[in-house]
């Protein structure tokens, strides 16, 4: 069992109860395994059937077992109510406030061209506004900017510090670039501070990625829902029809360090270059 590979104990197991229908030791190990790939119904079924075909000195191992599946299945209960719960009382009387974070955003950037203003300005309103609905439930709000090589780069953000780079196709981002669909993901066993529910808003310009909107909370999973998801996708949508070419000033600046380039290194050498290769022709020339 210390290798953790549960299904082929619970397979051995299987082959041995069909054998030995009441061997309580492999009941005891296949419920193990069971309770370990959170397949509670049935762990209970084998620790319950362990018990009664056990001899009394090995029931008091089996029974310190069996109370860490019935902790396990109440700590998921409890899991349960408190996602359902969060989602009962946070959706309530917050439609307006949706609606109104896209058409507040709009406002706030109609007629601004400079896209580090635009996406600035997009971060600052969601994380404020995600922030009332979900009672300060969100930690970071950010925008990742696509890179050549494939890896996202911290960009805007606001929040807690953000991982300054993704490595290509790595993570929530992977998937949600792959499958071009924005993506809501929970984590029930994350550590502490690390992200519980997270939700990722893939941005493509002609059809090339080039950014994602992503928003996290450490609090605790199903901070997301569908209705996060319609409006993400409507601000996604505005960062997709914004100017993502590099600015007429740092174009300018491009081509001025190229012609200094140009002029200061590739034609001298040049020069030297066709001096060298026909030094004894210019000899000839000159002794004329």
């Amino acid at each position: 069992m210390e290798t953790k590979q549960y299904n082929y104990v619970i397979q051995a197991a299987t082959v041995a109860l069909n054998i030995e229908p009441n061997n309580f030791k492999a009941l005891k190990r296949r419920a193990i395994a069971l309770r370990e790939t959170e397949s509670y119904i049935d762990s209970q079924k084998d620790f319950e059937n362990a018990l009664e075909n056990a001899p009394h000195e090995e029931r008091k191992s089996i029974l310190t077992e069996f109370a860490k599946l019935k902790k396990r299945s109440q700590s998921q209960e409890r899991d349960s109510q408190d996602k359902q719960l969060y989602q009962s009382i946070f959706n309530k009387d917050n439609k307006a406030r949706y609606s109104g974070i896209v058409s507040q955003i709009q406002n706030s950037i109609s007629g601004e061209s400079n896209l580090i203003i635009i996406k600035a300005t997009i971060v600052a309103i969601l994380h404020e506004e995600l922030n009332i609905i979900k009672n300060n439930q969100i930690t970071r709000t950010v925008i990742y900017i696509v890179q050549p090589n494939g890896d996202l780069l911290l960009g805007p953000f606001q929040g807690k510090p953000a991982t300054q780079r993704i490595l290509k196709g790595t993570g929530i981002f992977g998937t949600a670039f792959k499958k071009r669909d924005c993506i809501i993901s929970d984590s029930k066993g994350a550590p502490e501070n690390f992200p519980k529910s997270e939700i990722v808003v893939p941005i493509f310009v002609k059809g090339k990625p080039t950014a994602a909107l992503y928003i996290d909370s450490t609090s605790l999973p199903g901070v997301f829902n569908e209705t996060d998801r319609d409006v993400l996708i409507q601000v996604g949508k505005l960062l997709q029809g914004c100017n993502w070419s590099p600015p007429a000033q740092l174009v300018s600046s491009r081509l001025t360090n190229f012609n200094q380039f140009l002029v200061f290194t590739i034609v001298p050498t040049l020069g030297m270059f066709i001096l060298y290769f026909f030094r004894s022709s210019i000899k000839k020339l000159v002794y004329l």
